[in-house]
């Protein structure tokens, strides 16, 4: 398993030579164009479908400052290049070079994931080693010993003893002649057990500390005194190594059930974790011994499968950390706005979207929760200038000055904790930022969130320790390029200008709309609807606009367009009908996105024909004493009709199977209701069935879910009324134009003669 990467021999030393890759083909790569970093800054790695446990390795490597450095440490001269991998006679270490690289995306590209396709390629991995799951702790053991045999022969020969190599001793006494006899054991990890322990220090406490007696039935041949002898056996950590990797071994055998099992039980481990009681007595400072966590490999599910990822602390505070929403006290909405739009990022969000986030992020909605106290939302927000900025005319907001560590760093610093004699997480502070690496996903975290996996299905699996005394310097706190080699600096500056250059281009073809502007004269009014005077051809012009600028920014290009227009503008809703065309509501003045009125017709004219949010017939006179154009979008799915007036699409299910008729438009007034009653009703009108007889649900793209909606109101009390319907417009079903609407016949009454 696990292709080349893990095959022992002399032939295989992991460089490549004229044919490649081991002689293999690479794999096709993912060409999905990489979305930016999020809030937190801080890149993830793609899941190739079953990679997650080398993704959370990988990222405790990268977060490793000393492992990281020493590895970028080594130039092309020692290494070589990938781009001659593949010319005749050339050897190229490949796996460092892949590696180095990768760790240079993860640091400077700006992507939210990166891909491990190259690197996965150097170890000779096929489908089947991406697809399925193995060991992380097994994975650690051989890519440090794929790194070492690549390795020979460079400066960096000694990279993983020199940073991960310990040294056991084990000793057994005669107690007759006092003879000692020694073994000593290398190891890059230490292996403790699970069962039967309440945690890590009992654990090694039990390995390197308590004796083993040989006496009675079981006693100990001595070499000196060539007998039979009682004797005591214990092993002490002879060396300790920079960097203190332990593994758990959460996985036993019941000979019983003669099946295997996962150890859930509790098991605690410290933040601070003192070594001096398991380690021979010697002439070192006391500091030597003392260990600090920095990253915890958990795994949750069961022993035949499961899903790994780690926390990690950022030790050199590379990324923005904020405090998570689910954390904060929900009673105070301020903070709960702000570490929602800090995760959001620099752009922010509509305010209308910003209640919407915040039912998803917590699980209640503004008007819940906050209005009785704090008024709407959106008042909300203009009433705290200092922390939020409203933009776009008041309706997109943003965090004014974003936070770069925990929000409730200034007011909870005289209650911050200090740290438990048993080493338990302690409260946030600026020099403690902890990440949950999922993959793809970053979120930032508290620490006191590792003691949740001491225990369950979802439980540490792998902890990593540093020595304490290593010092950071200041050029390396919150600088990604720090010792990164100049030519992967180059190889990443043009690496994200690709994909700057590409993101543009996908962003133009996304939300760059084409509007057909018709001029007034070509225009005259024919039984009750406005139709072109001459060919169609002639009357249009064509203009490209943005589909997130205002309706404000949609008027000045058209002023722009059209030099010779003289006098003010107004701007109505229309509607293409076979009759002709219909006007509707006026939107001069309002604060609409382009977005929101997509899939539109609107006229332009000067502000001389009164508002009328039905549609109305332009008088004779009035048509040829103003000049008219129109705008029209091109893609005429959907129109945006009255503020009053939805439209929506039906899809009536097909009885019996699992498919719908041909969808229809439907038009909803919401002027006198906006209840699930109302549209059940009306609904039902349509397709000449009763109330009783259909079930209706909306369709929700981004999670590809149905919700059924419901005309049930809930009793308050026997004196009270019953309380009144939920709009459908709030939440949860923010019903809107374009909305799905399915449509279900649950029977049929059938009437007989």
């Amino acid at each position: 398993m696990f292709g080349n990467l893990f095959e022992e021999g002399e032939d295989f030393d992991f460089v490549s030579e004229s044919k490649g890759i081991n002689g293999r083909k690479s794999r096709k790569k993912d060409h999905e164009l990489p979305a930016p970093r999020a809030a937190c800054n801080l890149s993830g790695i793609k899941n190739q479908g079953g990679t997650c446990y080398l993704n959370s390795l990988l990222q405790t490597l990268l977060y490793t400052p000393e492992f990281r450095e020493s590895l970028f440490a080594l130039g092309p001269e020692e290494l070589g290049c990938l781009s001659d991998k593949d010319k005749p006679e050339s050897k190229v270490r490949v796996i460092p070079l892949e590696l180095q690289r990768l760790f240079a995306q993860l640091l400077l590209a700006d992507q939210l994931a990166a891909s491990t396709t190259d690197l996965t390629d150097s170890f000779g991995w096929t489908g089947n080693e991406q697809t399925s799951q193995h060991d992380v702790q097994e994975l650690n053991r051989i890519l440090f010993s794929a790194l070492e045999c690549s390795l020979v022969g460079t400066s960096g020969h000694d990279l993983i003893n020199r940073l991960y190599h310990g040294i056991v001793v084990n000793k057994i006494v005669c107690k007759e002649c006092g003879n000692v006899s020694e073994r000593q054991e290398d190891f890059l990890d230490l292996t403790v057990t699970v069962k039967g322990v309440s945690g890590l220090e009992e654990a090694l406490c039990n390995l390197y500390v308590e004796e083993e007696h040989f006496d009675n039935d079981n006693l100990y041949r001595c070499g000196r005194c060539e007998k039979l002898v009682k004797a005591t056996k214990s092993a002490k950590l002879r060396h300790l190594p920079t960097f203190l990797t332990v593994s758990l071994l959460r996985f036993n055998y019941d000979f019983v059930k003669s099946e295997r099992y996962k150890e859930t039980g509790c098991y605690t481990f410290p933040v601070r974790l003192a070594m001096q009681p398991f380690c021979e007595q010697g002439d070192l400072e006391d500091v030597e011994f003392e260990y600090e966590l920095f990253s915890v490999i958990i795994h949750k599910g069961g022993c035949y499968g499961g899903h790994y990822h780690a926390y990690i602390k950022d030790i050199d505070q590379l990324g923005t950390w904020f405090s998570p929403v689910n954390v904060l006290d929900l009673r105070d909405p301020l903070e709960t706005l702000r570490a929602i739009l800090v995760q959001v990022g620099p752009d922010g969000l509509l305010v209308d979207q910003l209640g919407q986030k915040l039912l998803e992020k917590v699980g209640f909605a503004w008007n819940k929760r906050y209005r009785k106290q704090h008024g709407p939302i959106k008042k909300f927000l203009e009433s705290h200038p200092a922390v939020f900025l409203l933009k776009s005319d008041g309706t997109r907001v943003s965090v004014k000055q974003p936070a770069n560590c925990c929000p409730e760093q200034q007011s909870n610093k005289s209650k911050a904790k200090k740290t438990p004699a048993n080493g338990s997480a302690q409260s946030c502070s600026p020099d403690i930022r902890w990440f949950n690496f999922d993959d793809s996903q970053v979120r930032p975290i508290h620490e006191k969130n590792i003691e949740k996996q001491f225990q369950g299905k979802e439980s540490a699996y792998m902890l990593f320790y540093r020595k304490s005394h290593l010092q950071r310097t200041s050029a390396a706190k919150g600088n990604p390029r720090y010792k990164v080699p100049l030519h992967l600096q180059e190889e990443m500056a043009n690496y994200d200008a690709e994909l700057k250059k590409q993101r543009m281009e996908f962003d133009s073809a996304v939300n760059n709309i084409e509007v057909h502007l018709h001029l007034g004269p070509e225009y005259t009014f024919v039984n009750g609807a406005l139709h072109p005077a001459s060919s169609q051809k002639d009357s249009v012009l064509t203009l490209t606009i943005d589909r997130r600028k205002t309706i404000g920014d949609l008027r000045q290009s058209a002023f722009q367009l059209l030099e010779f227009w003289e006098g003010d503008m107004v701007i109505h809703i229309a509607k293409q009908l076979p009759a002709g065309l219909h006007l509707y509501e006026r939107l001069d003045g309002k604060p609409e996105f382009v977005a929101d009125v997509l899939l539109i017709i609107a006229l332009c004219w000067p502000n001389v024909i009164r508002h009328c949010s039905k549609p109305h017939l332009v008088h004779f006179y009035h048509f040829f004493s103003v000049k008219i154009f129109s705008i029209c979008i091109v893609n005429l799915a959907l129109f945006l009709f009255s503020s009053t007036e939805l439209l929506l699409q039906l899809w009536m299910a097909v009885p019996g199977e699992s498919s719908y008729y041909p969808p229809e438009d439907f038009i909803f007034d919401t002027s006198k209701e906006c209840t699930a009653r109302t549209l059940r009703h009306k609904i039902a009108q349509r397709y000449s069935l009763t109330v009783e007889q259909i079930e209706i649900a909306k369709y929700f793209p981004e999670k590809s879910t149905w919700m059924p909606i419901s005309s049930w109101s809930q009793q308050v009390s026997k004196k009270k009324r019953k309380k009144k319907p939920e709009n459908l417009q709030g939440a949860p079903n923010h019903l809107k134009d374009g909305d799905i609407i399915g449509v279900k016949v649950k029977f049929i009454l059938c009437t007989y003669n």
